[in-house]
């Protein structure tokens, strides 16, 4: 957590990996994630939380293509997305994609699907936020990995190495 310069506190959350197939449907921290947006949804700070990246295992759905795997996620984890909703009212949710939800980047139907939820999908590689006298870079890291790096920023078929390994 840190203060900005208009006194916004940021709490920064990633790689929870939401999602996928067969044994990565289970979500164990899920109780520990509503806790901590019931606690934001109830703050009286000037706050934002960034999901730096990963919030989702796009990569790990091997069957479904684009917009689909996000139908199957608010299928088998509405009280995340209805808290994501009811947080997102209280404060601002920022969420950047990772190598593992590269689709949010590749689909532009996605920025609505998740404004339904009061979630701001930045189809960007990075973002900044204000933080005293500074400016606090983010973003998920993949691209400094030559594993993992997606050469075609948004292109929704680009599949680094590290994609076959989660796919394969």
């Amino acid at each position: 957590m840190a203060e900005g310069a208009d006194d916004r506190v940021y709490y920064v959350i990633s790689d929870l990996h939401i999602g996928g197939d067969e044994q990565l449907e289970e979500v164990p921290f899920r109780e520990e994630l509503l806790t901590f947006l019931e606690r934001l949804e109830s703050t009286d700070e000037n706050a934002e939380l960034i999901i730096n990246g990963d919030a989702f295992g796009l990569w790990e759905f091997t069957e479904l293509k684009g917009v689909e795997k996000f139908d199957v996620l608010e299928a088998r984890y509405p009280a995340i997305f209805e808290q994501l909703r009811a947080t997102g009212e209280n404060i601002r949710i920022t969420l950047l994609p990772g190598n593992h939800d590269h689709d949010l980047a590749a689909y532009d139907e996605y920025v609505d699907r998740l404004a339904a939820y009061n979630v701001d999908l930045v189809q960007d590689q990075s973002m900044t936020r204000p933080v005293g006298d500074r400016t606090i870079h983010f973003e998920h890291g993949h691209q400094r990995d030559p594993n993992n790096r997606i050469e075609e920023w948004g292109n929704p078929h680009a599949t680094p190495l590290g994609y076959y390994y989660n796919t394969l």
